[in-house]
């Protein structure tokens, strides 16, 4: 079977959760027989037009080059190019195409094959103006962020009704569909996230030795992490602040916050404010050959989302590397955390919660999750393999 995926970013070209979603159903695709196609704006003049890996072959659309050039600019030149794209290229028509992101949704309207389908993984409007903190805008910026939310709301709309079947990462992100285009009438088919577990396990010993002495954590230190972007809705603040009451219960404890994003001086200036900088570390972002050695390191992580959390992949590759992971009680996290222990759960944006968990855990009051135990739950419930054999079962249905 062919398929065809257009997406706004690729992994490895780009870190984030929708981009290393596309990239890992692509090549768990190309495993099982299938010919995949992946077409994405290319964003950086190093990367090449076009190149092949793991046997995923990907079309990078030419840049948009103009100076100073806004968002709707760069949005319309980079669906006018995936239009340009799917009518020079010989596809078959009978391809499955998938859009990954409404961002690229006006192109995607001009494929006319009989099989289409998108990927819902939340709604655009809603995480925009979570990450430009709308609450806290002055009135004229309100308007203007509202228009542009408007907007995208119409676009998702169109190009979600283009597809013949939607499909998300999570039974949340399928509810979340259902509140927010009512109207529309489409199968829905949970395709869940996977990982790379051969990547994503326990590291060696030394390993982990040089990363907690790169970081000064010392062998009686109890370690705290955590993988997000560092954006308001992923809760990071909440996790300092609670962070900041279980430190004066154990003194030992330390916190690393791994990733980059628009909330860094915020969090930096909080982690200040609160005397912790020699506790609690910012570390920016953490290479992928270096993710595994991180979470292996941790003796827990943590998800602390606030809204919007569709699945959460560093909770899978955090339990695979046999690291408990607490998590708050929104979206996805009730799917992919309280299945393995109910007692990982604590309430969203709620810093005394946080503590709480961090406290009982620390203290031995509750037990964590074994090491085999979170590996296991991870290997058995949240596959690749199975995820895109469901995909092909749909079509071949």
């Amino acid at each position: 079977m062919n398929f065809i995926f257009s997406i706004m970013a690729y992994y490895p070209d780009h870190a984030g959760g929708a981009w290393m979603y596309a990239n890992g159903l692509a090549e768990e695709l190309v495993k099982q027989g299938h010919k995949v196609d992946v077409i994405v704006p290319r964003q950086d003049d190093k990367l090449t037009d076009n190149s092949t890996l793991n046997g995923v072959t990907i079309h990078r659309l030419p840049p948009h080059n103009k100076i100073n050039s806004n968002f709707f600019e760069k949005w319309s030149h980079d669906n006018k190019e995936l239009v340009r794209f799917i009518k020079d290229q010989p596809f078959d028509k009978d391809s499955v195409f998938i859009n990954h992101q409404a961002y690229m949704g006006k192109g995607f309207l001009k494929w006319k094959g009989p099989r289409t389908a998108a990927i819902f993984h939340g709604p655009w409007d809603e995480e925009f103006l979570l990450a430009k903190s709308l609450k806290t805008q002055p009135t004229l910026k309100k308007v203007i962020l509202r228009g542009a939310a408007k907007w995208m709301r119409g676009v998702e709309k169109k190009s979600l009704s283009h597809a013949k079947t939607i499909f998300t990462a999570s039974n949340y992100a399928a509810n979340k569909f259902l509140q927010t285009h009512p109207r529309i009438d489409h199968p829905i088919v949970n395709i869940s996230a996977g990982t790379d577990y051969e990547r994503f396990k326990k590291v060696e010993i030394h390993q982990t030795n040089n990363f907690k002495e790169k970081f000064k954590i010392d062998s009686d230190h109890f370690l705290i992490g955590s993988v997000r972007r560092l954006d308001k809705r992923m809760g990071l603040d909440m996790l300092i602040d609670g962070f900041n009451i279980a430190c004066k219960s154990f003194t030992n404890l330390r916190l690393i916050i791994a990733g980059k994003g628009p909330q860094f001086s915020e969090l930096k200036e909080k982690i200040d404010k609160l005397n912790l900088s020699k506790k609690a570390t910012l570390a920016g972002f953490i290479s992928d050959a270096d993710l595994a050695t991180f979470y292996s390191s941790c003796d827990l992580t943590v998800m602390p989302s606030i809204d919007l959390e569709g699945f959460g992949l560093s909770t899978i590759e955090s339990l695979g590397c046999g690291t408990p992971v607490i998590a708050s009680n929104s979206g996805a996290n009730l799917e992919t955390v309280s299945p393995l222990d109910e007692n990982l759960i604590f309430e969203k944006g709620n810093a005394q919660d946080i503590a709480k968990k961090i406290i009982q855990f620390v203290s031995g009051e509750k037990p964590m999750p074994s090491e085999e135990s979170c590996r296991q739950y991870a290997l058995h419930s949240f596959s690749w393999k199975k995820s895109a054999q469901k995909l092909v079962s749909h079509f071949l249905s």
